[in-house]
């Protein structure tokens, strides 16, 4: 009887150990159940915002938008990416340019030059550009590269302002003074302020000597070399009076071994190189009249004599650099000029 309470109690025990055995979850194992429930595959997680061959292209862009913002890695990624591509086509673009240096690029009936739009069609020709005030590399005009007919009707419209005289206009800003040369527009300055009281032969010098200093002009230059002038301005037009190549520029004067006279008047001229000596003493024309109040005839000879050597030694540094374009490259501003021809049908 003891030997089967003791078998008995024996098999209690193996159950109870058992059921204690199943009831035991090992922790890790399950963390590991719990995790891989938890875990959802990164496609099956995206293909709620997946891209569909259905979607319209705004819908996907904004589903590919929203997929890199989803991420604070993917975002910088993708800036950093984006960043990176629209550098280097800005770096592919400028080696071309700088590389080949188009001068023309043309559409069909367009042509593309460096600050300049041409149109054609079999009859007429339009041209818009922007002058510049100073010239061109060997004399006062710019070639517009345009070739007219002897007969052409050429019209010429332009707008904006220039500036003759830089020197003067940087002083003027720097003592906060009024303009001792105002800004012009394509019909130019006014003679009052172009034309100088103290020397009225200059004006003799200028490309168009009846015409206001800085007026739009131009010109067509033949095959002899020889140029027909046009006074142009705000708006102009004319007939071609023979073939050749159509000027531009703005009237002034380009110095040369002829008109050396621009430059260094003679020395006789007392009334110029009077203005020399009240300039070299003060800016300020009152202060220069009370220093020189008390100077003899004798004095003032010798300060104009003074003055023709330092203009003259300034004139041979000019003729031996060839620096004839001095006074356009004291030009400064621009023009916005519009050409139309109206060819001639033979």
């Amino acid at each position: 009887m003891n030997e089967l309470q003791n078998n008995n109690s024996h098999v209690n025990n193996a159950e109870q150990s058992n059921n204690s055995i199943n009831e035991i979850k090992h922790p890790i194992t399950e963390q590991s159940n719990n995790s891989i429930n938890e875990i959802k595959h990164p496609i099956t997680e995206q293909s709620n915002n997946s891209i569909n061959e259905s979607d319209h292209p705004i819908t996907a862009g904004f589903k590919f938008f929203s997929y890199l913002l989803e991420s604070p890695v993917r975002t910088k990624y993708s800036l950093l990416f984006g960043t990176s591509v629209f550098i280097f086509i800005w770096l592919l673009i400028l080696t071309f340019l700088i590389v080949m240096r188009p001068k023309t690029v043309s559409f069909g009936d367009i042509k593309l030059d460096a600050g300049t739009i041409t149109l054609k069609d079999e009859d007429n020709t339009s041209k818009t550009l922007v002058l510049n005030p100073n010239g061109g590399t060997d004399s006062a005009w710019v070639d517009t590269q345009i070739q007219v007919e002897k007969g052409d009707h050429i019209k010429i419209n332009a707008t904006g302002k220039i500036n003759l005289a830089v020197g003067r206009l940087i002083n003027s800003a720097k003592d906060d003074i009024q303009l001792q040369t105002p800004w012009a527009d394509p019909d130019g300055i006014s003679p009052k302020y172009g034309d100088d009281p103290n020397y009225p032969e200059i004006k003799n010098y200028k490309i168009m000597k009846n015409q206001p200093f800085g007026q739009l002009i131009a010109g067509v230059k033949g095959k002899d070399g020889s140029i027909t002038f046009y006074a142009i301005g705000k708006e102009n037009d004319f007939v071609a009076d023979k073939k050749g190549n159509l000027l531009l520029t703005v009237n002034d004067i380009w110095l040369s071994p002829e008109n050396k006279a621009a430059y260094l008047p003679p020395e006789s001229n007392s009334d110029y190189y009077k203005n020399t000596v009240f300039d070299s003493i003060s800016t300020d024309r009152n202060t220069a009249l009370q220093k020189t109040s008390g100077w003899n005839e004798e004095q003032w000879k010798q300060e104009i004599h003074k003055q023709y050597l330092i203009r003259k030694r300034k004139w041979d540094t000019i003729k031996n650099d060839r620096n004839y374009s001095l006074w356009y490259d004291d030009n400064v501003g621009a023009f916005a000029v519009t050409i139309s021809i109206e060819r001639v049908k033979n």
